[in-house]
């Protein structure tokens, strides 16, 4: 559907479409018109271009054509015609030019509301939000660096401190109760997901990058710095390297499977599914990114399921972006 708008120029000239006469419109937007004109006096194409500019004032006036063409030809002027056929429920009336000063202050400035040229991000910020308003670029540096320095002194209280080993399936459990049973229970959860995210492990991860024969190994470079081991589970093929699911692990795996669960005509789509030993305990962890429609996902979970089943392990975890 296209917003259109009409001009008739001295009858020689019909123009439709979406364009508008301003800047934006004519070196900025994607419009669409449709143009006539009449280039070589072609009264055939002029009668055409007249009846329709009459019966659209017919139309706006509520009255017939033929009276709108006779009354034209008598007073040999459009206005007077609109001045003459003109009073009724249905009528046009002149439009003023005069918008009143507090609607005229919601509206933007013409730089930006009709630019002469594309405005740049910081252009437009700037419009919106006044520099000296701005707070200072080194406060959010020094929040990312604040953040990276926590995650890296987490990292470190992990792997070279009894931290590591505080945290296991019976502690988890004891922790958990105590946090169920507490008033504020929906904060701490919260608090807990948080801080949990920067420490524990086992971690999946999707959409990332690998290539044991590439000099940029993203996957290889996320287990070094994190000291783990990293489980590579290939959904597609590309000229740069292999892409997909992966698996992070402090815990060196007892098996590894992989699995295609892909839904044809689909994107590629994989699971992983490996056996840790944790506190002398086997625990399934399967890492899956699931599809974006709800028949794929439910095509892909029906296949996930038999991993589940009969339970061997004694704790089953699924991990993953399952798209809902």
């Amino acid at each position: 559907m296209i917003h259109a708008k009409l001009m008739v120029i001295d009858d020689d000239f019909l123009r439709v479409g979406s364009s508008n006469l301003s800047n934006r419109s004519m070196g900025l937007d994607s419009e669409c018109d449709l143009a006539i004109a009449d280039d070589e006096d072609d009264e055939d194409l002029r009668r055409a271009i007249v009846r329709l500019r009459n019966q659209l004032l017919a139309e706006h006036l509520d009255t017939d054509v033929n009276r709108v063409t006779d009354t034209i030809e008598k007073t040999g002027s459009i206005i007077r015609t609109v001045e003459a056929l003109g009073g009724k429920e249905r009528s046009l009336v002149p439009l003023g030019g005069e918008v009143p000063p507090e609607v005229d202050e919601w509206v933007p400035e013409s730089e930006l509301l009709d630019p002469e040229k594309p405005v740049e991000p910081d252009e437009l910020f700037d419009y919106v939000v006044s520099p000296d308003d701005q707070p200072f670029a080194y406060r959010h540096l020094l929040k990312v660096i604040l953040l990276i320095i926590g995650v890296l002194l987490l990292a470190a209280l992990w792997r070279w401190t009894p931290m590591g080993e505080w945290i296991d399936i019976e502690s988890a459990t004891v922790a958990g109760e105590w946090i169920r049973s507490q008033p504020m229970t929906p904060v701490l959860v919260i608090a807990v997901y948080v801080i949990g995210g920067f420490m524990a492990f086992p971690v999946t991860l999707q959409e990332v990058a690998f290539d044991t024969s590439g000099p940029l190994n993203i996957l290889d470079n996320l287990a070094q710095s994190t000291g783990t081991t990293a489980i590579p589970g290939p959904t597609l093929v590309e000229e740069k390297g292999l892409y997909g699911n992966a698996l992070l692990t402090r815990i060196l795996p007892l098996s590894i499977e992989r699995m295609d669960i892909s839904v044809p005509g689909r994107e590629a789509r994989g699971a992983i599914k490996v056996l840790l030993e944790v506190n002398g305990q086997t625990v399934e962890i399967v890492a899956t990114h699931l599809g974006l429609r709800t028949k794929e996902r439910r095509y892909q979970f029906r296949r996930l399921l038999p991993l589940f089943e009969p339970r061997k392990t004694a704790v089953s975890i699924l991990l993953g972006d399952f798209n809902e």
